[in-house]
């Protein structure tokens, strides 16, 4: 029965996978490209390597053994996840990427130097201090985060949970370095000190998400739908180093810059190809099966969402600040130890409500995410438009594969806070996008249009002669052309 399922879902991702390439909005800048990779990587390879080949790693860090049945059942769950997601964001996200980019917005890019650099200035000391704090304790092995062992919740013991998390800024801010430079030899240079930096402090996601948001906005650049050789050679790269950093949680990076340190870190051992925790989301899939609703009796109903509302709130200003989800049905630490478990989008709605939930959870933020692409796709690229999409849709993977809404809304605050403080510093120096009365311009922006950037609106100047010419000469040439194919062809006005 198994091995009909792992079959049956191999078909049915290359059957959404079919369907979503045949969408004429099909590219790499998709949410559901994103969601693809995912669950092939997570739910169709690893399947068969974890029955054929006997990983048992997790299972046994965890102490269960899921049955036949919990097995099948946590497969068929991610396969209605991923119909769910896939209908709802092929549904939504139907907009082709145009890359109509006009000149008044790479006028206003070639203008952002000031603004970035003031905004840089306020954003990245803070960041950078907090990180360089990371490694002092992780050097001297005192370590910020404190693991409850009842919860298996993390909780920041010496310093305030926003100072922490500030290192996320340095993501964007080398991300809009490289594009405002526009891709110059020394514009990585900041995402290679971040990615040193972060790899030093064991934490890999945000050097990730920098990564694939650099590679996005390179290929929107480039002007192509889907990378070329040589950006997967790179990806490639990148995941190697993500691999290396975690098997010693940064201990070998730090080692390049200090000679002594404490061994804070546990090693997983001799684990094979794709057994460690890192693409474990089918075996803590199975283990929310085999333990809800049999020993738990009941779900959450959604309601750990809430911990949303309560995380914004520091400690220090709530003394009696619940641990994680403020209202709880249940332990999962009760029927065994899942310890770092990452629940995925399919995996929080079955914790939430089974089935019902697996399909309403993917189904919402396959809308989600479907209206954020429209919301890029459908508008003008504006800078900071183009900035925020390609800076946030990479969020989607840690979301993907988390499936906890304040995952998501944690990460999403630094991610977007030096984009606000560069808008901000964009108004500070008096450089702002300029007001499109005609609906948006493309590549064929007025010259006119152009000269008012300076003033900060479009003005509505009269043609030129030379514009005049211009726009006379498909009339003068159309009155060369034969009677029937000038009436057939005019009638239905300019080409755009």
């Amino acid at each position: 029965m198994y091995e009909a399922v792992m079959l049956a879902n191999l078909l049915l991702w290359i059957i959404m996978a079919v369907l979503f390439i045949r969408q004429p909005a099909a590219s790499a800048f998709h949410p559901f490209a994103f969601y693809l990779a995912f669950h092939f990587l997570v739910f169709v390879i690893r399947p068969p390597l974890v029955y054929y080949r006997g990983y048992d790693l997790i299972y046994t860090a965890y102490q269960f053994q899921p049955s036949m049945a919990e097995k099948t059942t946590a497969l068929l769950a991610t396969m209605l996840g991923l119909i769910a997601f896939g209908l709802t964001n092929l549904h939504i996200a139907r907009t082709p990427i145009s890359f109509s980019r006009g000149r008044v917005d790479e006028i206003m890019r070639n203008r952002l130097g000031k603004p970035f650099l003031l905004m840089a200035l306020l954003l990245a000391p803070v960041a950078v201090y907090s990180m360089l704090t990371s490694w002092a304790t992780d050097i001297s092995g005192a370590g910020q985060m404190i693991t409850d062992s009842a919860t298996g919740i993390a909780v920041n013991t010496q310093s305030n949970g926003y100072f922490y998390e500030s290192r996320l800024m340095l993501g964007p801010i080398a991300v809009i370095f490289a594009w405002i430079t526009r891709f110059r030899w020394y514009s990585f240079i900041p995402l290679i000190l971040f990615i040193i930096l972060g790899g030093g402090t064991g934490t890999r996601g945000p050097f990730m998400l920098a990564a694939v948001a650099m590679g996005l906005i390179w290929l929107y650049e480039s002007r192509r739908l889907w990378p070329s050789a040589k950006m997967v050679l790179a990806g490639l790269v990148v995941l190697g180093v993500f691999n290396l950093v975690g098997q010693d949680r940064g201990y070998a990076v730090r080692g390049l810059f200090v000679e002594e340190q404490v061994e804070s870190w546990e090693s997983e051992g001799d684990a094979r190809f794709l057994e460690g925790m890192d693409a474990g989301n089918l075996e803590y899939m199975e283990y929310l099966t085999y333990a809800i609703p049999e020993r738990t009796g009941t779900y959450t109903y959604f309601l750990g969402n809430l911990q949303a509302l309560t995380e914004p709130v520091p400690r220090v200003l709530w003394e009696g600040k619940p641990l994680g989800e403020p209202i709880k049905f249940f332990s999962l630490f009760d029927y065994g130890t899942p310890m770092g478990m990452t629940r995925s989008l399919p995996g929080e709605g079955w914790y939430s409500l089974g089935f019902a939930g697996v399909f309403l959870w993917c189904a919402l933020f396959g809308g989600v995410w479907g209206a954020f692409y429209e919301y890029f796709a459908r508008g003008r690229p504006t800078n900071l438009r183009l900035l925020a999409y390609m800076i946030l849709l990479p969020l989607s993977i840690l979301f993907y594969r988390d499936g906890v809404l304040v995952t998501m809304l944690r990460f999403l605050i630094f991610l977007v806070f030096p984009l606000i403080v560069l808008n901000l510093s964009m108004r500070l120096l008096g450089v702002r996008t300029p007001r499109l009365t005609s609906g948006g311009m493309g590549s064929g922006d007025a010259p006119a249009a152009l000269s008012a950037v300076g003033s900060g609106h479009v003005s509505q100047a009269a043609p030129n002669r030379a514009q005049k010419a211009r726009l006379a000469a498909p009339t003068a040439i159309a009155r060369k052309l034969p009677r029937a194919y000038r009436s057939r062809n005019l009638a239905a006005g300019p080409r755009r």
